[in-house]
């Protein structure tokens, strides 16, 4: 890996790394009954506490994690994306994932937040290949994935639910984004 991230922008949004004043922000999130609907459910506060905890110690163990996302003119919160690693059908992986909050949702930002992690994940983090999970039924995630360049690669099985597992490695990511 190359040295941490902590902030990035893209057209539209700031990111910032995970950090304690954003505990109030990401426990509104994961309250919200639409944004974990396809997430494991809304969590409760001491599930939002260990989540926090979570995603704070992944960016002190790896270096990198998710971000928290705001718009760049106003600064309101847009939702969290980045990177965990995780184990997922017995093998160690790096995972996308985003959650966005349902305002932002069918007007290009999850896209626009998955194509920048995707870049970053070759580009800067040195990473050979990602994967992301979603339900197989979340079509609007799915799609999202797939403009970005990421291909269905298998079902799974991830906290005893069922999963499709997209994936992009570097060399596949390089052709997509080669000027010939």
């Amino acid at each position: 890996m190359t040295q941490s991230i902590t902030s990035f922008e893209t057209s539209r949004l700031r990111a910032v790394q995970v950090f304690d004043h954003h505990f109030d922000d990401l426990c509104s999130l994961w309250r919200e009954e639409q944004v974990m609907a396809w997430s494991g459910g809304v969590q409760s506060s001491e599930q939002c506490r260990g989540m926090f905890r979570a995603a704070v110690e992944h960016w002190d163990q790896y270096g990198f994690g998710r971000w928290v996302w705001f718009e760049k003119d106003g600064g309101a919160l847009v939702g969290l994306a980045g990177f965990r690693c995780m184990t997922v059908d017995d093998w160690p992986e790096v995972t996308l994932g985003y959650l966005l909050k349902p305002g932002y949702w069918g007007q290009g930002y999850a896209t626009e937040i998955a194509g920048a992690l995707v870049g970053l994940s070759f580009a800067r983090l040195g990473m050979e290949s990602i994967i992301a999970l979603t339900a197989p039924g979340n079509a609007a995630s799915r799609r999202v994935l797939e403009k970005v360049g990421m291909k269905y690669n298998r079902e799974g099985m991830y906290e005893n639910l069922p999963h499709v597992i997209y994936e992009i490695t570097r060399a596949e990511w390089a052709a997509a984004h080669s000027t010939k």
